[in-house]
């Protein structure tokens, strides 16, 4: 989620960019100087973002916000992108070879919890088939908000 996100406020000026995290060293790390992972031009991408902040003629929020807070993140949010790994399953049925799918479980649930107004959710989540029906039935059990959901598919190519 962090690279996108910062690629997106960096691109789309008008938009304002929260990734929410729930590890709290992580999110302390994004908030640093250096980011928790090595990407080439990303640590400058996100300093830039922050220094313009900074130059305006007064202060103004930062179009990219690294938080632990889903609950205000999803309140605030026209459009959620659902950035969450996806490990192979450690044991049971499929284990070594299936998704695990527990991360985006919870995510979707914290944030079905949170929404308090109508929003679109897109997952960018590598995950099998039947993974967008699932996480429909669960957003619209506890809310009954208007829920537009689709998944864009990564792809991934090996090659030389």
């Amino acid at each position: 989620g962090g690279p996108l996100g910062a690629v997106i406020a960096s691109r789309c000026s008008s938009v304002q960019v929260t990734v929410v995290d729930k590890d709290a060293t992580r999110i302390e790390s994004w908030n640093s100087e250096s980011p928790p992972l090595h990407e080439p031009g990303l640590a400058e991408i996100i300093s830039g973002i922050r220094q313009h902040a900074w130059t305006s003629t007064e202060y103004v929020k930062s179009r990219l916000v690294f938080s632990t807070e889903i609950q205000s993140a999803v309140q605030e949010a026209q459009l959620i992108l659902l950035c969450i790994d996806t490990p192979t399953r450690i044991s049971g049925r499929g284990s070594g070879f299936a998704a695990d799918l527990g991360n985006i479980k919870h995510s979707v649930e914290a944030i079905a919890r949170a929404a308090t107004d109508d929003m679109m959710l897109m997952g960018k989540s590598t995950v099998p088939c039947g993974a967008s029906q699932m996480i429909k039935t669960i957003v619209s059990l506890p809310c009954s908000l208007s829920v537009q959901g689709m998944y864009g598919r990564e792809c991934s190519y090996c090659g030389n």
